[in-house]
């Protein structure tokens, strides 16, 4: 016996260790490749289409910080991350979007929007941790 054949023997446990701090709800969606155009406002909307419903973990990949001067603005930047059950969100791509359902620890969460920045393919992951960035535009 290896210690990769170990790991693998214990992996459901420890993904089931991950997925119990995963604490918010939330549904994410999908651009469609078309728009519509909405008569009353007479705008183009994009349609959504839903690929992960369930859990979900946000958190913050470093308590650092960087400092970006962008366009005369002066920006504080944090990298964080969405973690997921590995086994339900396979079809999560780049481009994505995380809606916050329901945060019990945190009620002010709830509603806010993060889009997928990348992926993330381990061997051994006990949860899907994707680099988000914070939505403020549907763009």
């Amino acid at each position: 016996m290896s210690l990769g054949d170990d790991v693998v023997a214990e992996l459901a446990h420890f993904r089931a260790e991950a997925e119990s701090q995963m604490r918010h709800t939330g549904r994410i969606t999908r651009a469609a490749e078309s728009q519509a155009l909405d008569p009353a406002t007479g705008e183009y909307i994009t349609a959504r289409t839903t690929v992960y419903t369930g859990a979900g973990k946000v958190g913050y990949r470093s308590a650092v910080t960087t400092q970006v001067d962008a366009a005369g603005q002066l920006l504080t930047v944090q990298q964080l991350t969405l973690s997921l059950p590995v086994l339900t969100s396979a079809g999560v791509r780049v481009g994505d979007v995380w809606e916050t359902l329901t945060s019990p620890l945190d009620p002010a969460r709830v509603g806010a929007r993060l889009r997928v920045a990348g992926d993330f393919d381990p061997t051994f992951s006990t949860a899907r941790r994707l680099p988000v960035e914070v939505v403020t535009s549907d763009g």
